[in-house]
């Protein structure tokens, strides 16, 4: 069973500054050992937006150089970049134009192609950039997921024995059941394999999904941690 450490905020922005100060240092610390890439996957949702905004305001405050950063997506829906439902839309507003990342270095997932089409061409990027494990899978350096209600991570959700299956794709096209449904996500492997992962509960509504994916482990979170080495989880809330 895979550790984790639950960090308790007193509310998303307190959460979002300490996640935002984490990720700057490990940023620097890529730059001083001179790591040629440094790879982060984003999420989406409300928790996402603060985050971002508050990644954008610290690395502004540090002065920090993002030379070495490239960015791709746990999940994005299958939608224009410009739709009010997409992920990217959410980094681009948030982080990703405010600090002008060039565009090389932002690894959208296409969600307005045809989504077998897009799963291919996200992991061919994925596979480009990131250090490659000896069991063939991307490591990615810093993740970060949201979690839904139902303990959802990315677009990975309970009784989903298809997503389950999966064992040799990094991305795959899904059906979610909240509209739109069609969906592009990382798979479970390429997860259990990143080198960092921070996961945010963010919200009284996701008390009893936090309860069940940190005691049995049966939510897709909590599959996640179970097959981790160590996994950040962190809430703004207290679990009764």
């Amino acid at each position: 069973m895979g550790q984790h450490q639950l960090h308790v905020h007193e509310s998303l922005d307190a959460l979002s500054q300490k996640l935002a100060s984490v990720l700057c240092a490990r940023i620097q610390e890529a730059q001083t050992r001179k790591q040629e890439a440094f790879t982060v996957s984003l999420h989406g949702g409300r928790s996402a937006k603060a985050l971002f905004q508050a990644v954008t305001a610290q690395v502004r405050a540090d002065g920090l150089s993002l030379e070495n950063m490239h960015f791709f997506w746990g999940d994005e829906r299958c939608v224009p970049p410009g739709d009010p439902e997409s992920n990217y839309l959410i980094a681009a507003n948030s982080l990703l134009t405010p600090l002008n990342i060039p565009s090389e270095r932002v690894h959208r997932i296409i969600g307005e192609a045809e989504p077998g089409f897009a799963a291919k061409q996200a992991e061919a990027e994925l596979c480009r950039i990131c250090e490659i494990s000896p069991t063939g899978l991307p490591l990615l350096d810093f993740v970060v997921l949201g979690m839904g209600e139902d303990g959802h991570i990315a677009s990975l959700f309970p009784n989903t024995p298809d997503q389950d299956a999966v064992s040799e794709a990094c991305y795959v096209p899904v059906i979610g059941p909240k509209p739109p449904p069609q969906r592009i996500s990382l798979t479970y492997p390429v997860l259990f394999a990143a080198r960092e992962m921070h996961i945010i509960a963010s919200g009284e509504s996701k008390r009893e999904a936090l309860k069940q994916t940190l005691t049995a482990q049966t939510t897709p979170a909590g599959r996640c941690i179970a097959q981790r080495g160590n996994t950040s989880v962190h809430c703004d809330f207290f679990i009764k």
